[in-house]
């Protein structure tokens, strides 16, 4: 016996069939050349969900169109039915199967596509060092290493290989001087952004790609092994605020070597265990029990808390009229001076107004403590939070230049800033420093790295003070001395002090030794009478590529890497290269940039991380930029579908130029399903 469908399911089903009809109507590509030109010009910002999927260019339909569609197209066979189910299974296959990059507010604002010239903030290049872990590891969570600042990596596992093609000696300006001739750069790489240079602050970029920083899970293990070592990470501190040279006029880090402690492999053994010596005798202050240095804010940092920092683009025009705190800096090390410092603001028509600054020293005395004429007229003074009233501010005569002016007096070039939210103050002060410590960033109480604890509640919790209670408002004096209280506390006790989110990470550290040891895997730690000198350069000899190296990372993780490029080259990777497994690392020496494309091109599939890296003369660079541009041209041609494709130029060392690098992943066909939406004859 027959049984008939009832009516309200056929209805269900014929809405289903028209609407997965509708929809692939939607998402089919049209021929360029046919769009009308509104469409063509249309906007990113308008279509951006094309740019996550690559369907191409679509024509929403509205609602007062549709009524006049012609249903007849949409009235299909239960057999084109179960076809369209069919080919969008395969289309969602297609779409899941494909690794997706989309930038974060970051990265747009360091996006030449995005924005002017004028007003980009550029990365640095170890936010592209970064973007490389995602497919590397296989995920952005794999420990230690956390998801880029300026970009989101969606399934990055499913990345087939990475090329990163360096072009020494080309820049910004070499882009934007000659863009015409570079025809594949500009249309065909989805992500354009500007970096600072890393030879603005003495690097290069083989050192920031290949270099991977210690992190809490090694620094642990090595713990394990080598006994406490509490030094090891200023070599990625010193390291870091390197980079700082690149904006503030600091004349430091000649001795950068020696201060990393990381032995340079073309030096002797005794220059080794000289310069490791060195290091290893320079004492802490007797109240610390690390360097203070490991506190300081990172660039990357004091650019996310939106701390004033002159960095080319945007941001030197918008505090165009901000005073450095010094002419000149001198080298931050253990040692360095800490200086309290708290502002209260009132506001006015133009916004905050600096009114009272506070400055105090290690030893807790008052050094600087002064009410400041406002510039414009204050609108709100904010008494429950500044304290300031109108009747203090009567026949206050300093203004905001004598307070600069004395500032600079006062501190010293190694200075370092210790306060609550220091940012808030810096742009109230209209001024610019290098060296600071955030008591809002290295504490806190809620596990949550953004959630960020009150002064009152750290001085409460940790300090059993009571400030900021009461309708008086705050005291500047107050405040700047519970920072520094707070900062030399930790420096008593250890850096995961009062810091939820780290303690977490070293508990669950702990938890992991001990399980390890309850099933016999006791790791071995060495004598017991060697000096830490001695366990530092036994450490660095057997483990600097083990630790240091993106590349001895990538072959621990059973992939290959290659570095290509001519001898000179390879002599610039070879301390980051590791020395063993060579099946697995390999290290093409070529005779000059063509070949070096060539050998690119022909052993794309067999290095699933490749360096490929040439050299041009920046003066000639508009005589080649056309060469180059085809020479990418090539390399695109050779990678595999879904690879991650990257070109670096890394910047001027004389006209201290920013670099470029353009992202491109290359995507296999889009499988989208063809279907006869004719009417039946």
């Amino acid at each position: 016996m027959d049984t008939k469908i009832p009516a309200k399911k056929m209805k269900r089903l014929e809405k289903k069939k028209q609407k997965v009809a509708a929809f692939l109507e939607l998402v089919k590509p049209t021929n360029e050349d046919s769009l009308e030109p509104s469409v063509k010009n249309r906007s990113m910002s308008s279509v951006s969900s094309s740019s996550f999927t690559g369907m191409g260019p679509w024509t929403p339909v509205s609602k007062t169109n549709s009524d006049t569609i012609d249903q007849a197209a949409y009235n299909i066979s239960s057999e084109e039915y179960m076809q369209l189910k069919s080919d969008l299974k395969k289309r969602k296959k297609y779409l899941m199967a494909k690794p997706t990059l989309r930038l974060k507010e970051v990265g747009e604002k360091a996006s030449i596509s995005m924005n002017e010239p004028g007003k980009i903030i550029p990365l640095f290049a170890a936010d592209i060092q970064h973007l490389l872990f995602f497919p590397i590891f296989g995920g952005p969570y794999h420990p230690p290493y956390l998801p880029p600042r300026w970009c989101y990596f969606e399934r990055s596992q499913k990345v087939s290989q990475i090329i990163v093609f360096v072009v020494e000696g080309a820049s910004s300006y070499t882009f934007f001087s000659n863009e015409s001739q570079f025809p594949t750069l500009s249309k065909e790489f989805e992500i354009k952004a500007e970096f600072v240079s890393p030879f603005g602050y003495q690097s290069d970029i083989a050192a920031e790609l290949s270099v991977v920083k210690l992190n809490r899970q090694e620094e642990e293990r090595l713990n394990k092994r080598f006994g406490k070592i509490t030094f090891m990470n200023s070599a990625d501190s010193v390291a870091e605020h390197k980079k700082l040279k690149s904006a503030f006029p600091i004349d430091l880090f000649e001795n950068y070597l020696k201060e990393s402690c990381v032995p340079n492999e073309s030096s002797q053994q005794d220059e080794k265990m000289d310069s490791t010596l060195s290091i290893c005798e320079t004492p802490l202050p007797a109240t610390d029990k690390f360097s203070r240095v490991l506190l300081l804010l990172s660039p990357h940092q004091m650019l996310d808390e939106n701390y004033p920092l002159p960095l080319p683009g945007e941001l030197a025009l918008k505090y165009s009229d901000f005073k450095f705190t010094k002419d000149t800096y001198s080298e931050v090390t253990a040692h360095s001076p800490l200086f309290g410092l708290d502002c209260e603001m009132c506001l006015s028509a133009e916004g905050q107004e600096l009114t009272r600054i506070a400055l105090v020293n290690e030893k807790h005395e008052v050094i600087y403590d002064s009410l400041v004429k406002p510039t414009n007229k204050i609108i709100n003074y904010l008494t429950q939070y500044s304290g300031i009233t109108k009747n203090m501010l009567v026949n206050v005569t300093k203004t905001l230049e004598d307070v600069q002016d004395d500032i600079r007096a006062i501190l010293p070039a190694d200075a370092i800033l210790v306060g609550q939210s220091l940012n808030m103050d810096l742009q109230a002060m209209k001024m610019m420093h290098p060296y600071v410590i955030d008591t809002s960033v290295i504490f806190n109480l809620s596990g949550v790295r953004r959630h960020k604890p009150k002064l009152s509640k750290l001085a409460s919790e940790f300090l059993n003070m009571e400030i900021q209670s009461g309708d008086a408002g705050h005291d500047s004096v107050e405040d700047s001395l519970a920072s520094l209280k707070l900062v030399q506390l930790k420096l008593m006790n250890s850096i995961d002090f009062g810091d939820a989110v780290t303690n977490v990470v070293a508990e669950l550290s702990e938890i992991k030794c001990k399980i390890d040891e309850e099933q016999g895997k006791n790791i071995t730690r060495v004598k017991s009478d060697q000096s830490e000198s001695e366990i530092l350069l036994q450490y660095w000899q057997r483990n600097t590529h083990r630790i240091s190296s993106l590349f001895r990372h990538t072959i621990l993780d059973k992939k290959t890497a290659a570095v290509i490029g001519c001898q000179d080259i390879m002599d610039t990777y070879s301390s980051y290269l590791p020395k063993e497994d060579s099946s697995k690392m390999g290290r093409i020496v070529t005779s000059g940039n063509e070949e070096t494309v060539v050998k690119t091109c022909s052993l794309a599939e067999k290095y699933f991380f490749n360096v490929s890296h040439i050299t041009i003369n920046p003066e000639k660079a508009s005589d080649v930029a056309g060469k180059i541009d085809d020479w990418c041209k090539q390399i695109r041609n050779s990678i595999k579908e879904n690879g991650l494709l990257i070109v670096l130029f890394p910047g001027s060392k004389k006209t201290n130029a920013n670099g470029l690098a353009f992202v491109k992943i290359v995507f296999p066909p889009c499988p989208i399903p063809t279907r006869n939406t004719g009417k039946n004859s």
